[in-house]
């Protein structure tokens, strides 16, 4: 399985450098023959990639440890679920699975209908394949996954803090959403090649964009709920470089997302919607650049491997070919257009633009700054969550205002007076949470005046999102639930789109009260049987025990009763787990007792042998929110992703149908 997995490597080679030829010799052509042996060249890539994906499971799967990767990240032991992630765990196995996802998206475009009869058809294509060179080049040539040596009695086994379910699928998303940033970049990357400067690449790259986005949230979301749960240190994000690295690509690509819709409409922003997209893509490879270079030290980067320098040449020569080309066909993107007044839509969706822009550059320079100041001085300075937080708070309040106003705003021209006769309601439920909040005791000024700004937008689309539906089931006598049903699936976008601001709203809310409102014990000790209390919870200490987890590990746990008003409550049971092939990795397990109000999150640091135990305790309000609100901002991007709107705007051709084929083709 070694040797065919490595033989399907250099297949794929092979197959990218013919499929590369092939939608050349057609740009100089127009011959629909040879455009056909591209497209089915990319079948190929696909399913050879597919071979070698397999051969590297079935090694894992079946413990050949005469492959170093299976050696290196799996053990006889490990359960079959972690073995089947064993397959990204490592830079070798997440390159191939890289390779793999985007030879999938690949043959999906170029053999899809969107780009049929389309000049386009054989630009699109070779910069994904462009791509597929580099990864196939990589896991065939310099970091293969099928290197063997004499077979070891077990392998190392899997890192422990990769033990865990939010950790198995976090970098599958990420790798989807990354992955899924590659397209919309060759569709505007052959738009600037071919000279099809009109909307069509963005109403047939959206839906791609818009999917590669929530992969990325999803990502986010994961990651975060996995420190939260395993790292033991109270909070769900750090501004880690190779988090900010994630973070940067999702910010750039929500600016597009918005933009595109003023091109469609308006025909304006061409300039900025092509300059947004190449910087996302851009960011993208950035971001794996940054986990597999070993440059950044992170408690998610793979080690320091070859795949680092030439990673780094990739990422200089995609940076130059995509703004060599944007700047070549700049004079043909000028928009005859501009924003006419404030009071419009454009004009708020280009503030949000800058706003989301903004945000991405304080963190892209905090994210480098170690890098530059080491290049500079030799001294590496450490840049953290304070300057994050006071450079990028302000910029994510303006985002909130500015979400609570949108949807009051209509295209090209509206009037201060009739923005603000619909904003009053909501701005008045938002000014009323606030002084209900103070009433209630809530202090900090700051956080009571976000508080207020997150009722506000979430007041706005929730109006919004209920008054469609009313009006729908009194003008149609529909029934409540056909109604509303009907009228969020025939406007996918904007109801979608709604649902989007409501998880962010809600997401808001749960950043804010567990940022100015967390309480946290550090270094708690107690004997058997005695208590501490924290906010409103009394935590009692009951037992100290061990247990077996699964085949690999065993785990010591406190037993803690937790009490509320002199009632029992819950149970939490904070353990360190200990994994066979790994026992110096201890994995911290919180106890956690959640509710929509507040989280008790408790780590168990070390126990003695007299019984006594040591424990770090956090009150995190509304933790709750942020994961719900990832809910509904995943569910709303389905929904403005499902299939309709603009799909069927896109004409379809017969698969030899060139219309373009007798025009002068210009050798670019």
């Amino acid at each position: 399985m070694p040797v065919l997995g490595q033989i399907a490597l250099y297949f794929c080679v092979g197959l990218i450098v013919i499929a590369l030829i092939a939608y050349g010799v057609t740009m100089r052509s127009t011959d629909p023959r040879t455009l056909a042996t591209g497209r089915r060249a990319t079948i190929g890539i696909f399913a050879m990639f597919s071979v070698a994906v397999a051969s590297l499971w079935w090694s894992i799967l079946t413990d050949d440890f005469s492959v170093v990767y299976v050696q290196e990240y799996s053990a006889r032991d490990l359960s079959a679920f972690y073995k089947v992630t064993d397959l990204w765990a490592g830079n070798p196995g997440s390159l191939l699975f890289w390779g793999w996802v985007l030879s999938g998206y690949t043959m999906v475009v170029a053999n899809g209908h969107a780009l049929r009869g389309r000049r386009m058809a054989v630009f699109v294509p070779p910069f994904l394949l462009l791509n597929l060179l580099f990864f196939s080049s990589m896991t065939a040539f310099v970091v293969p996954p099928f290197v063997t040596a004499p077979p070891t009695p077990d392998g190392a086994g899997l890192n422990p803090l990769l033990q865990d379910p939010f950790m198995a699928i976090h970098p599958v998303a990420l790798y989807l959403g990354y992955i899924g940033m590659a397209v919309p970049f060759a569709f505007a990357a052959g738009a600037l090649a071919s000279g099809e400067l009109d909307d069509f690449w963005i109403r047939a790259s959206r839906r791609w964009a818009l999917i590669g986005w929530m992969f990325l949230s999803c990502g986010l979301l994961l990651g975060a709920a996995w420190a939260y749960h395993v790292l033991g240190w109270g909070g769900y994000w750090g501004w880690d470089p190779v988090e900010n690295a994630a973070l940067l690509p999702w910010l750039t690509g929500t600016a597009f997302l918005h933009s595109v819709m003023i091109q469609e409409r308006k025909e304006m922003l061409k300039v900025w919607n092509v300059l947004l997209i190449i910087v996302t893509y851009l960011l993208t490879l950035f971001g794996d650049y940054t986990v597999r270079s070993g440059v950044i030290n992170s408690v998610h980067a793979f080690a320091r491997s070859a795949v680092g320098t030439n990673f780094l040449i990739f990422l200089v020569t995609m940076t130059v070919l995509g703004f060599g080309l944007f700047f070549w066909r700049l004079p043909r993107l000028r928009s005859k257009s501009g924003v006419e007044r404030y009071a419009s839509k454009e004009a708020s969706f280009l503030a949000n633009n800058i706003l989301f822009v903004a945000i991405a550059f304080a963190v892209f320079w905090g994210t480098i700054y170690p890098l530059v100041s080491k290049a500079l001085t030799g001294i590496s300075a450490t840049v953290g969550p304070p300057f994050y937080n006071r450079a990028t708070a302000p910029f994510f309040a303006a985002l909130l205002l500015l979400l609570g106003v949108c949807p009051f705003i209509a295209w090209q021209k509206s009037s201060w007076a009739r923005i603000g006769r619909r904003v009053w309601p909501s701005a008045a439920i938002g000014f009323g949470v606030t002084l209900v909040l103070w009433a209630l005791g809530l202090q900090k000024p700051l956080a009571l005046a976000a508080f207020g700004v997150a009722a506000y937008v979430l007041a706005t689309h929730l109006i919004e999102l209920v008054r469609g539906g009313i009006a729908r089931r009194h003008r149609l006598r529909e029934p409540v639930l056909t109604a509303f049903g009907r009228l969020y699936i025939r406007n996918r976008r904007t109801y979608g789109g709604y649902w989007v601001h409501v998880g962010v709203a809600l997401i808001a809310v749960g950043v804010i009260g567990s940022m100015a409102y967390a309480q946290k014990m550090e270094g708690v000790s107690l004997q058997l049987g005695q208590s501490v209390q924290i906010g409103p919870y009394t935590v009692r200490y009951t037992d100290l025990s061990d247990r077996t987890v699964g085949q690999n590990a065993y785990e010591v746990y406190a037993h803690l009763d937790v009490q509320r008003d002199g009632h029992s409550v819950a149970v939490v049971e904070p353990s360190k787990r200990f994994f066979h092939n790994n026992p110096l990795q201890p994995q911290t397990q919180v106890g956690l007792h959640s509710t929509l109000s507040q989280d008790l999150y408790v780590v168990l640091n070390s126990w003695a042998p007299d019984g006594s135990i040591n424990l770090n305790l956090f009150i995190n309000p509304l933790v709750m929110w942020i994961w719900i609100g990832g809910f509904v901002l995943v569910a709303g991007t389905l929904l403005a992703a499902w299939p309709g709107g603009y799909a069927e705007a896109i004409p379809h051709y017969h698969e030899e149908t060139l219309p373009w084929q007798h025009e002068a083709v210009s050798s670019w």
